[in-house]
């Protein structure tokens, strides 16, 4: 036994070259290791790692998850909007609940009509004479489900209290004239806040020639929009064209598709001044708008 330990500590008491190794240097090199190991385990990045590992049992960001959207169209996300400036106009769209009779009917025009001057007279009421109001419709098209506007707000707050504060009175007025109760907008509006003068530009086309996206031909103006108080149209180069076209706003001029009366009256109103640069003169470098132009596809 003493042998075979005096062989063994021969071994183990020399060095790759055959070299004797002090042993101070044989139990210093296990113990460096250990140290290392424990700094390792007691750094604070080794316990950051650490700490970021979670598991999940359930959900979590993948493809496909989230509530899916009820019935055919996806209706607008219930989250917060973000701010916005007051020199950016917007394009608002409304729509209604399935199975309500449709808006483009005499009396249902003349009530959504008279909600939004109602509520023009009352906000400029509010502002005080010489001044602006803080939200204001300048332009709409009613559809038979949806209702299509292009407003001015000074910011968020007026924005929401505006747009609350019409639909309910278009609403109201609906349901009177039904003789029902209950909602009546199907869901939040939809927004989108224009920026640049060709968006703008195309937004006008979408408002006042919206009859053209869902294949309607018509001459002349939309009488159920702001379309025929509107002074953008590009009316310059053919009188001729006017006339037959039903361009023209005199009720004698030769040519002109006459409707019901009560029909072109009943979503008459004074179209607004705009109070923003894009709304008002920013949108006419790119040019009036045709007459026969119609909406870009999405």
């Amino acid at each position: 036994m003493k042998n075979r330990d005096s062989q063994r500590d021969g071994r183990d008491s020399r060095d790759q070259h055959g070299g004797a190794v002090p042993i101070a240097q044989r139990s210093a090199a296990p113990r460096a290791a250990k140290t290392k190991r424990a700094a390792r385990r007691r750094s604070p990045r080794a316990r950051l790692k650490q700490n970021e590992l979670r598991f999940r049992s359930w959900g979590g960001a993948r493809k496909g998850a989230g509530r899916k959207p009820k019935g055919e169209r996806a209706r607008v996300p219930h989250v917060a909007r973000p701010k916005h400036p007051a020199r950016f106009p917007l394009l608002i769209t409304s729509r209604l609940l399935p199975g309500l009779p449709s808006l483009r009917r005499t009396r249902e025009a003349a009530r959504v009509v008279a909600a939004i001057v109602e509520q023009r007279g009352a906000l400029q009421l509010a502002a005080g004479a010489g001044e602006s109001p803080r939200f204001q419709v300048v332009h709409y098209s009613i559809q038979s489900n949806h209702l299509h506007l292009l407003v001015e707000s000074s910011d968020r707050t007026a924005l929401t209290s505006g747009m609350r504060g019409l639909l309910v009175r278009i609403a109201r007025a609906l349901n009177r004239l039904w003789n029902r109760a209950g909602q009546v907008f199907a869901d939040r509006f939809h927004e989108r806040e224009l920026r640049k003068p060709l968006q703008v530009r195309n937004a006008l086309v979408y408002v006042l020639r919206n009859l053209r996206k869902h294949g309607i031909s018509l001459e002349g103006p939309d009488p159920l929009s702001s379309g025929p108080e509107f002074d953008g149209w590009d009316l310059t180069n053919a009188p001729e064209q006017r006339r037959r076209s039903g361009w023209s706003r005199s009720p004698d001029a030769a040519g002109t598709t006459r409707l019901p009366t009560d029909f072109l009256r009943a979503a008459r109103s004074e179209t607004l001044h705009p109070t923003t640069w894009l709304l008002n003169v920013g949108w006419r470098r790119h040019g009036l708008i045709q007459p026969c132009e119609s909406p870009a596809s999405r």
